[in-house]
């Protein structure tokens, strides 16, 4: 019985899990369109992806984050999920036909000003 007081203590001392505000989950979701709409790639550590994967793979980095409750807004999600590998700090770059290759932060943040100048 002891235990299962311990436990349940435990549990209900753990924090909340985050859930990003409706406009940011909108704003990232926009942005994810964006980049499976474009013909651009998505380079991490040297290997170069299309759309669908760095979406997969960005998705995953956003949940991680948000769990941890750093995502506030899209900007968070920029900067920390989608602009640079975790693992080795490389930064991550889009690479878009007859473009120059460029910082994925560069071209997310520009890609939300767009979204938030349509909204």
């Amino acid at each position: 019985m002891r235990s299962l007081i311990i436990c349940l203590g435990l549990l209900t001392s753990l924090p909340a899990m985050a859930e990003l505000d409706p406009r940011t989950r909108s704003e990232v979701e926009q942005l994810f369109t964006q980049m499976r709409q474009s013909a651009c790639q998505f380079e991490r550590n040297g290997t170069v992806y299309d759309a669908d994967e760095a979406v997969t793979h960005l998705t995953r980095k956003l949940s991680y984050f948000d769990d941890k409750g750093k995502i506030a807004r899209s900007e968070d999600f920029i900067r920390l999920a989608a602009s640079e590998s975790s693992m080795s700090g490389k930064p991550y770059h889009i690479i878009c036909p007859e473009q120059t290759k460029q910082d994925s932060a560069d071209w997310l943040n520009a890609a939300l000003v767009q979204i938030r100048q349509k909204n």
